[in-house]
């Protein structure tokens, strides 16, 4: 063997280890980041209500797919029945499995017997599963390919996300908050005298085209219940200032949520009146 030919074998043989390195650096990065982007790119194509691409992987599609379910709207209703029995139908209604850990939930004395209220209109199933779990301090987990249901302290240390709003969604609420902001720069006459609080509310919200909520604990800490007696009275001012002033007699304000209109007690948390 010449001198120019051992040159080539040293050569070939150096682009072979090359290539070996380069092949095992690029599977332990696969391996150390595959979670990071896998989720990453689940959770845009949710959000973007876009379908999976061509290059993702068996598990990939498996987990979207799930996810995406849990994004369905359900109408359900539910009154003090076992918790079992809801998933038993939710899987039916909804084609989305469900398992319970019943050694966790045993230890927050939870079981298949317990019995759970839910109610829900054309509802996505995470935002009815979420209010359900958290009163009995269990969650979920998107695990291979079924949801595990698990005490929230098993859940807690496992990494988990959750998408509960796609794009079209935060588009509609914008819009439902520009509505709103545009209602409250409006100014508005009435006259509420002595006017059941439930009249008041429902009259604001056939007049102006808005969705108006008000939470229970506001019924609690405020109000005493909708039928308390209420005056309202202004003349060509803007709506916003007109309830900021009367709600602050409830030591109450509003905020906007979701694209709604919410009053609420001034004790609780949440971002101040948008005026």
């Amino acid at each position: 063997m010449t001198s120019l030919d051992r040159y080539h074998s040293l050569q070939r043989a150096a682009l072979i280890v090359m290539i070996v390195v380069i092949v095992v650096v690029a599977g332990l990065t696969m391996w150390s980041l595959g979670p990071v982007w896998r989720d990453h790119a689940v959770r845009r194509a949710l959000v973007e209500e876009q379908s999976p691409s061509f290059w993702w992987l068996p598990s990939w599609r498996r987990e979207y797919s799930l996810r995406k379910k849990l994004l369905d709207p359900v109408t359900v209703e539910f009154v003090e029945t076992p918790l079992g029995d809801v998933l038993q139908f939710l899987k039916e209604y909804t084609g989305t499995p469900f398992i319970l850990d019943e050694a966790s939930l045993n230890q927050i004395g939870v079981t298949r017997e317990t019995p759970v209220t839910i109610h829900g209109v054309n509802t996505r199933l995470v935002s009815l599963l979420k209010p359900l779990l958290d009163g009995m301090e269990a969650a979920y987990v998107v695990e291979r390919s079924a949801i595990l249901i698990t005490s929230r302290p098993h859940a807690e240390q496992k990494p988990t996300w959750t998408v509960e709003k796609t794009k079209s969604d935060f588009e509609k609420e914008k819009a439902a908050e520009d509505k709103i902001r545009l209602q409250l720069a409006r100014s508005i006459t009435l006259q509420f005298k002595d006017a059941y609080l439930f009249e008041v509310i429902n009259d604001l919200a056939e007049r102006t085209g808005l969705i108006i909520v008000y939470e229970r604990t506001w019924m609690i800490d405020s109000v005493a219940s909708d039928a308390t007696l209420t005056t309202l009275e202004v003349q060509d001012r803007p709506l916003g200032e007109a309830l900021t002033e009367w709600l602050d007699r409830m030591n109450s304000r509003y905020v906007i949520e979701s694209g709604m209109l919410v009053f609420r007690a001034k004790s609780e948390g949440g971002d101040k009146s948008d005026e």
